[in-house]
């Protein structure tokens, strides 16, 4: 197993040698948001499965649970799609996955015809100022983990390491 080169792991639970809850663990070491489905015949591990936090838990065979599985599916596939967030940047479209960006601000005065627009920060520290609007910015990620913690400043809280309380 390599970290983020799998999407979703099926994993039996009765298996030679270590258990699939213990591989199960083994992963989540390495990927925590890995989706984790277990295939097996016994209901004896259900509770114990559940310490991965696995995204289902199916029992054998198959083809007698396939409604449960597409509901699995269903709610593992968005996860799966990296989100992209559609920006104007020089009179051109771009396009970036939402998961490299840290926080969106309207510092400064880029302004572009008689609007301010947006400076996007990334993970890896570089800035972008971008044409799209702040109100824009902000519509498009209302659905996502970001979260307009003072006035103009939408934070990916994927991206917060720490928080402090006063």
């Amino acid at each position: 197993f390599k970290p983020k080169e799998f999407q979703i792991v099926f994993s039996d639970i009765c298996m030679d040698g270590v258990n699939g809850i213990e591989t199960a663990k083994a992963i989540r070491q390495q990927d925590e948001r890995l989706s984790i489905i277990f295939l097996t015949s016994s209901t004896d591990y259900a509770l114990a499965g559940y310490q991965v936090f696995p995204a289902g838990y199916i029992l054998k065979p198959v083809s007698k649970a396939v409604s449960q599985l597409k509901d699995i599916l269903q709610h593992c596939l968005p996860k799966l799609l990296p989100t992209m967030l559609n920006l104007r940047m020089k009179a051109r479209e771009v396009q970036l996955d939402v998961e490299r960006l840290a926080y969106i601000d309207v510092q400064g005065g880029h302004r572009v015809g008689g609007r301010r627009g947006s400076v996007i920060h990334l993970l890896t520290g570089e800035a972008m100022a971008v044409d799209t609007s702040y109100k824009e910015v902000a519509a498009a990620l209302m659905q996502s983990d970001f979260v307009e913690c003072y006035n103009h400043l939408l934070v990916n809280f994927a991206a917060v390491a720490y928080l402090a309380t006063l």
